[in-house]
Order: structure tokens, then sequence, then C-alpha cells
């Protein structure tokens, strides 16, 4: 049986409405769950908030200004002779801060910029105690320096890695180690690395001696870097050896060879080249 015209008009029409009320009952039933949602997000935030300043008033009262945790002793453990006070200064801490807000690594970087530190290890020690640990620099040579602002010289300390580490204290003896002499740029200051190619290879030259039995044999008083592609070495018994700028460790094992010969021999070393590949000019003490 055919529907008539009026009868499928009005269908579609009540198919409408019950759309349009299905879409405002979802509307609505999306806005209450958006809103249950937004409460508790506040909730939830309101309820962190006030969670983080009761720790923090808690955290506050029971380490950062409880008097219990203030800093009573600083240990300064290092083998030199350097200035604890110095060392304090640059930590900047003192007696009285409290001790769960110092930075350990801020103090570490402090302290390690100080021209004759090496390494420094800070430690806390509950719950009063903080510990500096220093390994210092050790001086391999020394060098004369023209201080240009003074007009005057000043010997300068530097260690194996070509810091220049301090100068001796007025009055105090320099130490007899070997010197870097004829450095064309003398302008030093302590803390400087130097890079200039010719001090490198002289400290790499110390260094290789040292591993070697060379390193008692050769008693080094003096290098000489201002000739070019060349190091002049003068020991303290007046030998003068020659080293190229490269192949250090072949050069040490050719002089090995002389020092043996001339010790089976009987002979004392004058000078020995050896900058050239073969034939190696050698003369003895007559």
């Amino acid at each position: 049986m055919n529907r008539r015209p009026g009868s499928r008009l009005r269908h579609n029409e009540i198919n409408v409405l019950l759309a349009a009320t299905q879409q405002r009952h979802n509307r609505r039933k999306l806005a209450r769950h958006a809103a249950w949602g937004l409460l508790l997000l506040m909730t939830l935030t309101g309820a962190g908030v006030a969670t983080h300043f009761a720790m923090e008033r808690l955290l506050s009262k029971a380490l950062y200004t409880n008097p219990e945790y203030s800093v009573r002793e600083i240990v300064v453990a290092t083998r030199g002779d350097y200035s604890q006070r110095q060392i304090r200064q640059a930590a900047g801490v003192s007696t009285g801060d409290n001790i769960w807000t110092i930075d350990l690594g801020r103090v570490q970087r402090n302290i390690e910029r100080l021209p004759y530190v090496a390494e420094a290890r800070v430690e806390k020690h509950l719950p009063g105690k903080l510990v500096i640990k220093i390994t210092e620099r050790n001086p391999i040579v020394k060098v004369t320096a023209v201080i240009s602002d003074l007009n005057r010289s000043e010997v300068f300390y530097i260690d194996r890695d070509q810091y220049v580490i301090f100068k001796p204290r007025p009055g105090e003896a320099t130490r007899p180690l070997p010197e870097i002499v004829g450095l064309r740029n003398r302008d030093l200051d302590a803390g400087l690395r130097i890079s200039q190619p010719e001090v490198v290879v002289a400290i790499s030259l110390l260094k290789a001696l040292e591993t070697t039995t060379l390193g008692s044999a050769l008693d080094v008083q003096t290098i000489d870097v201002s000739q070019p592609l060349a190091l002049k070495v003068t020991t303290r018994d007046g030998a003068v050896v020659f080293f190229r700028m490269d192949y250090i460790g072949q050069q040490i094992h050719r002089l090995q060879e002389i020092l043996e010969y001339a010790q089976t021999n009987n002979k004392q070393i004058r000078t020995v080249d050896l900058t050239l590949d073969r034939n190696v000019p050698v003369t003895f003490v007559q």
C-alpha cells in the first residue's frame, strides 16, 4: 500500500526533530563531561600546588633553614703547600651556610679556575662538614717570562699539560727544573695554557725522557727553542744534544744507543746532532 505524500513529509519532519533533539542531548552531555573534567583538573591542580607549597615549607623547615645543617667545618685536603684560605675563597662557601643549598658543581668549577689546581672534588658530609680534595698541577719545566707592563723578567713554572702554574714567592729560590729558553712570545700569566709548538714539543721530550733510562742519565738544564725546527738541549754536565721537532721517540732511541756506546768505551759526550736521518754527528770530550 503506497503512503500518501503528506504522510511521508510528516515522517521526515519527525526524523529531523528526533535528530536535532539527539544532537542537543549529545551537546549537553559533552558539556557536562567537559565541565566535570575541568573541575577535576582544577581540583588536581589546586591539590598539586598546595602539595608543592606544603613540601617546600616542610623541606625548608626540615633542611634548608634547619641550623642542624649549617656548615661548621670546611676541610681542604691537598698535598701541596698552597694557601687553604685561597682555596676556600675560590670555593665561595663559608661556615654557617646551609649544606643543602651548596651547589657542588659550582664550587668545583670555581676551585678548578685556580691555575695550580688540576682537579677538585667536593663532598658533603652530613650534617655540617664540607670536604674539598685537590689534585695539584706539578711543574715539569720553568720558563723566564718578560712582563711587558713592568719591564722585568719573572720565572714561571709549567706543568705537563702546558699550563702556566705559578711563580716563586718573593725571596724563594727557583726549583732545580729544566728551563725553556729562547721563547719568542714570553708574556705569560698563571692559568694560561701555552700552545706554541716548540714548547709543546719540549715538554713532550721531557715526558718521553722520564719513561726511559735517559731520564736519569741525561740531566737536562736548558731547552733552547729559539732555533727553527730544532731543540737545543744542554745538560748540567755541559753536553749539547740537538733534536728535531718530530719523531721524538726515534731520536731518543738513537740517543740511548749513543750513550750506551759512550759508557761502554768510557767516553763523555760533548755534542750529538739528532736532526739528521743518518750518520749522526757525535763528538766526545777529549
